[in-house]
């Protein structure tokens, strides 16, 4: 039986990004059977950008399906399409984060009941010709993983990795650690070593679709930042492994959204470490609730430590607007 594919790609304000991403996928040897890209709520004009790049690259109209959010929630179940789309366009209205942006485009597939694997894609990533075929290849070799992560390279410096699959996590510190940082490509591939994962870093994620009926989807409770790692802990307890898929290569530029001259760096900078913040607390809770004690004020002082020394002032107040919403309860979207 034939393996299908869905690759899904979440794109805020990088329409450009998110272009030439879903371009490299479509120019591989072996692409998905049906891509979706969820629009989060952006406001430079991506939705009408992408539907326009769409209307030229796929000239059928049976091949293409548009949707809003709000025509895949729970009230609303679509039946399976009956020609199933090569490109699918949801648009939310606001952004919703990343876990429920993927999520809604996962729900939308699920409806088809046709894939095999779920490949999420962050969109300032290219692809290698032979990424999604190599994916595959260890998928069919070793069935016990559940998710596998991609050799992501730096796109300045191709030959160069920015993490091995995934991370490694300290729970205590709240440390992240990407496998074989810095290292060369090249010399990895000789050396066949086997990096120890926490987690696969959300760049590239290719999940077998049992692992999501099994454990579910990404958690709402993350706003942006840790929705893989505890994606991935819920995985691993259930007696799935993560794995590196070394010759699967994705190309990721990272930081994109700041680069776009439409936001405000300051406003971007706060909002990253803010949500960074207050996902670290909701995981630690979540998973490690006797540390919580220690990484409460570990955190907190070591942070503002850091931007003291840095200069970085103005990013005190997220710091601790997030230690006020964690003990609020509120949900981590709440910055203003």
């Amino acid at each position: 039986m034939k393996k299908k594919v869905c690759c899904i790609v979440v794109n805020w304000n990088t329409f450009n990004d998110t272009i030439a991403c879903i371009e490299s996928v479509l120019s591989m040897q072996l692409c998905p059977d049906t891509l979706v890209i969820f629009d989060n709520g952006s406001t430079d004009g991506s939705k009408e950008k992408i539907e326009n790049w769409s209307e030229t690259y796929f000239t059928k109209d049976r091949e293409r399906l548009i949707l809003t959010a709000a025509d895949i929630s729970s009230d609303r179940r679509q039946k399976p399409h009956p020609l199933q789309p090569r490109f699918v366009l949801i648009h939310s209205s606001e952004n919703l984060g990343f876990a429920r942006g993927n999520n809604l485009c996962i729900s939308w597939a699920l409806q088809q009941k046709t894939f095999s694997h779920f490949w999420l894609l962050n969109p300032d990533t290219t692809v290698d010709a032979q990424a999604l075929k190599t994916l595959l290849d260890c998928a069919e070799n070793d069935s016990a993983v559940g998710v596998w992560g991609s050799s992501i390279c730096l796109s300045h410096d191709p030959k160069i990795l920015q993490c091995a699959g995934g991370c490694r996590y300290n729970p205590l510190t709240t440390i992240i650690k990407p496998a074989y940082r810095n290292r060369s490509l090249r010399e990895l591939f000789v050396l066949n070593p086997l990096p120890a994962l926490d987690y696969i870093i959300g760049a590239s994620m290719f999940i077998a679709a049992g692992v999501i009926d099994s454990i579910g989807l990404l958690c709402n409770d993350f706003f942006l930042f840790y929705e893989e790692l505890d994606f991935c802990r819920r995985a691993q307890n259930k007696g799935y492994s993560i794995a590196w898929c070394k010759h699967s290569i994705v190309y990721h530029k990272g930081g994109t959204s700041s680069d776009n001259p439409k936001i405000n760096e300051n406003k971007y900078l706060s909002a990253i470490n803010y949500h960074e913040t207050i996902s670290t607390l909701i995981f630690t809770k979540k998973h490690y609730p006797l540390l919580l004690p220690i990484v409460l004020p570990f955190r907190f002082f070591g942070k503002l430590f850091h931007l003291i020394r840095r200069r970085q002032l103005f990013l005190v107040s997220p710091l601790v607007y997030a230690y006020i919403n964690f003990f609020r309860g509120k949900p981590p979207a709440s910055l203003r």
